[in-house]
């Protein structure tokens, strides 16, 4: 996970949808927190288990209309999910040079599974 390897901390910032699926989330992450999640991305092994150790407490939600940086992330959250789940790659291809990488390997976006 990237915050491991920087040795940093970050925070989950997330486009404010409806009070049932916010609280949905925030129930999730308690228990990735609590129990571990199994982060999986395509075409590496191992899967890692991550507990969230380098991630803030709690998850903000906000109107993506009111923050650039969540409508950039939408688009990009947008390209990846059309490029595995619809087989359509153009966008995704184009925003590739920006994805994180070392100098021997490509981390792609990560697939978390339903619990």
């Amino acid at each position: 996970m990237y915050l491991n390897r920087i040795d940093g901390i970050g925070a989950i910032i997330i486009d404010e949808e409806e009070y049932r699926k916010d609280r949905e989330i925030q129930r999730m992450v308690q228990e990735f927190r609590m129990y571990g999640i199994t982060i999986r991305g395509m075409n590496y092994t191992p899967n890692q288990e991550e507990n969230l150790t380098r991630v803030l407490n709690t998850i903000s939600f906000t109107p993506s209309e009111l923050s650039s940086g969540i409508q950039l992330a939408d688009v990009c959250s947008r390209a990846t999910w059309t490029h595995f789940e619809r087989d359509k790659s153009d966008r995704y291809n184009q925003l590739s040079g920006f994805w994180d990488r070392t100098e021997y390997r490509v981390y792609e976006p990560s697939i978390v599974p339903a619990p």
